[in-house]
């Protein structure tokens, strides 16, 4: 819920997803064709899901390519690459599933949501500028009163 308070910075934010930094293998174009898939660090004898996310344009977003079930980052990546190729990807992400957490419709309200209900006004209407200007020009003529004493 923080993370779509803080990151969306609008009410009623849907299906973002979100995962601890250090749960997801990253690894971009140029990281895959110097070096290719990295070796398996922890395998398990086990194979569990792993969400497969990849980035296509600089600006966009990463989004949610599929899911494949490995016993691995490193074999979950080396799946995602043959079940999903896309030479134009420029980053992959793979993230175990059990890791993932997601909103919701129906999910505890925004930390914004009082803010529908708020009347706003335009910032000509806080007269921040014409105050300081008094408040400069009165600072002025005390300073200039006090050099006359």
């Amino acid at each position: 819920m923080n993370a779509r308070d803080v990151f969306v910075r609008r009410p009623s934010c849907v299906s973002l997803w979100v995962a601890p930094a250090k749960s997801i293998l990253s690894r971009t174009r140029q990281e895959l064709e110097l070096e290719g898939v990295p070796p398996p660090k922890n395998p398990q004898n086990t194979e569990d899901a792993y969400a497969v996310f990849k980035k296509v344009h600089q600006k966009g977003a990463c989004t949610y390519t599929g899911r494949v079930r490995a016993s691995s980052h490193e074999a979950a990546l080396a799946k995602a690459l043959e079940t999903f190729p896309s030479p134009d990807a420029l980053w992959w992400w793979i993230v175990p599933e059990g890791q993932i957490f997601r909103t919701e419709v129906g999910d505890e309200e925004s930390l914004f949501e009082p803010a529908n209900r708020k009347v706003f006004r335009h910032q000509s209407s806080f007269n921040t500028l014409t105050l300081m200007r008094r408040i400069s020009a009165n600072a002025a003529e005390i300073e200039d009163h006090d050099h006359e004493s």
